[in-house]
């Protein structure tokens, strides 16, 4: 399975540069308004993706690659997404970069 990311997001950097596969973990309905600011920052490497302002999500949460570490991505709760992720809980994806600019921090 892959995963389409529009940027190179700090949150996508494991201890040897880009993740290249993640392992989804769960996938939690989410409504936008209720996400705290810090949250929203932290996943769209503040503003660098433009979210809407209110409505519902999917909070996808992964495990990069083979480390025990985590991140988290946003996607849109429609029922095509919804059957997508939640039947593929345990499941390894290829991440796929669709920006050219790499995060170097």
């Amino acid at each position: 399975m892959k995963i389409k990311f529009s940027h190179h997001y700090k949150k996508l950097q494991g201890p040897s540069g880009e993740v290249k596969t993640a392992t989804l973990l769960d996938v939690i309905p989410v409504v936008l308004e209720n996400l705290s600011p810090e949250f929203l920052a932290y996943d769209t490497d503040d503003g660098l993706f433009e979210l809407p302002k209110i409505g519902h999500s999917l909070l996808l949460i992964f495990r990069k690659g083979d480390t025990s570490e985590l991140f988290t991505t946003l996607r849109k709760d429609i029922p095509q997404t919804v059957v997508k992720y939640r039947g593929a809980i345990g499941k390894v994806f290829d991440i796929e970069y669709m920006g050219s600019k790499e995060v170097t921090e």
